[in-house]
């Protein structure tokens, strides 16, 4: 017993010093976005508006060829790095991504049940998240998009716990930085957790009345009017969308990115028609079918965020690190002994879709580098893949799981047809008439297994 203790122990001290080795690995080679500079910064959006609260000047200017567009919470969590020079607050929000999104792995291991012994696991998801194109864009024009990730990833979290007013108490507060958010609590309402999808919805709106009260209630309609003319405005500001109405807008209208293939709005009112229709039948298709397992429930509502995040105009490259969870569960989880592993046929696709979207880093770190049909193409077949990925192995565990409930229930038929016959038997037997009525010996001549005078008709 004592050996098979420091067997154990020797594994997880091999296990810890391989995942100590990885996440330095994965998180030295981030340190290269230090020294790369994106020809426009976010951060910089951020760090203006923040500036302007704290000079107590309008957060929302219309005029500006990047406004803010955010809610005011994050330009108030921003003031106090407006007392240092810009380029030491980019640094610095930079090296918070990256903590951010170590974090993230962090606790989405624990919401899987990872441990120590599982460090193989563990490392292959810090190194998906610091590699792949998504996250190393994110960290170059330094978005806001680790810290969202890191509240998903306590969402998974809650899920795992069975907290569905954490939930949307976290949804609430992610919504504040980007409101397609919200449409998380759509997933809530479809668990049937109507109270607490109403609840984070109230929590939403009465946190975002009261953060325009120190800016006065006029910033909230200049807020408003820039998010109806976002989408619009971003267009010709960003290169290529990365969902369906963005694949749609490079194929067959004009964009700075590449040359369409010809311009026409109604080809391309059509082409986004048909695909989002066809998305939104396969997410009906899984979802109707979801499984009930553990798991089922945490790779579904990743695979619910993917789908709004293809649906949503301007989604863009770097929005999908909000995807990293449906690599994590595939790839990583998938390696762990459990008896809901993904199928082969999708972790196969999990793989090509993350080795699509490593191929084309070197051009995603490089911004400068002119964006051709070939690499956001094999971007959009990356994204494509990881969620066909996601929809076929929840759609395996649906038919695993309704088929070891029917042979559940057809065993407890087998277990029962026996006594239902035995009480038959018993129903139908003649009643005791005692020594007296006890039938005589069979005749020579009679029938085997019959008494004498009998009929030869069993009672």
């Amino acid at each position: 017993m004592s050996d098979i203790a420091q067997t154990g122990r020797a594994s997880s001290r091999q296990g810890a010093v391989l995942l100590g080795l990885l996440a330095y690995f994965a998180i030295l080679s981030s340190c290269q976005i230090y020294g790369i500079h994106a020809p426009f910064s976010d951060f910089r959006v951020y760090y203006e508006a923040a500036q302007r609260s704290a000079a107590h000047q309008p957060i929302y200017v219309p005029g500006l060829s990047h406004p803010y567009g955010y809610s005011p919470l994050l330009a108030y969590c921003l003031r106090p790095l407006t007392r240092l020079p810009f380029e030491t607050a980019d640094k610095l929000w930079v090296f918070s991504a990256i903590l951010l999104l170590a974090a993230s792995v962090g606790v989405y291991a624990r919401a899987a049940g990872l441990r120590a012994k599982n460090a193989v696991a563990i490392g292959i998801m810090l190194l998906i998240g610091f590699r792949t194109a998504p996250s190393v864009v994110d960290l170059i024009v330094r978005n806001c998009n680790m810290l969202l990730l890191f509240m998903l990833c306590c969402i998974f979290y809650a899920e795992s716990r069975e907290r569905p007013y954490a939930q949307a108490a976290i949804i609430a507060l992610a919504a504040l930085f980007k409101f397609w958010m919200l449409g998380l609590l759509l997933y809530l309402a479809w668990r049937r957790r109507p109270a607490a999808a109403l609840f984070g919805a109230g929590l939403f709106c009465a946190a975002l009345t009261m953060l325009f009260v120190p800016c006065g209630f006029r910033e909230m309609g200049v807020f408003f009017q820039l998010q109806s003319g976002y989408a619009a405005q971003k267009l010709g500001q960003v290169a290529v969308f990365f969902s369906i109405p963005g694949l749609g807008h490079m194929l067959f209208a004009r964009n700075i990115a590449v040359r369409p293939l010809f311009e026409s709005h109604a080809a391309f009112s059509v082409f986004t028609v048909v695909l989002a229709g066809a998305l939104l039948l396969g997410f009906a298709r899984v979802v109707v079918r979801r499984s009930q397992i553990e798991t089922g429930r945490r790779l579904e509502l990743a695979f619910w965020v993917m789908t709004m995040l293809l649906l949503l105009p301007n989604s863009e490259l770097h929005y999908f690190a909000l995807g990293l969870p449906v690599f994590w569960e595939l790839l990583a989880i998938g390696q762990c002994r459990s008896e809901n592993r993904p199928p082969a046929g999708a972790t196969a696709i999990c793989g090509l879709s993350c080795l699509l979207f490593l191929l084309p880093v070197f051009w995603s770190s490089r911004m400068n580098a002119p964006l051709t049909y070939a690499v956001n193409l094999t971007r959009y077949g990356a994204i494509f893949l990881l969620w066909m990925a996601a929809g076929r192995t929840l759609l395996r565990w649906s038919s695993e799981t309704a088929r070891v409930d029917a042979g559940a229930q057809d065993g407890g038929i087998q277990h029962l047809r026996p006594a239902a016959l035995a009480l038959s038997g018993s129903m139908w037997a003649a009643p005791d008439r005692g020594p007296a009525a006890e039938p005589a010996e069979a005749d020579t001549g009679s029938q085997p297994g019959t008494a004498a005078g009998s009929t030869g008709i069993e009672p």
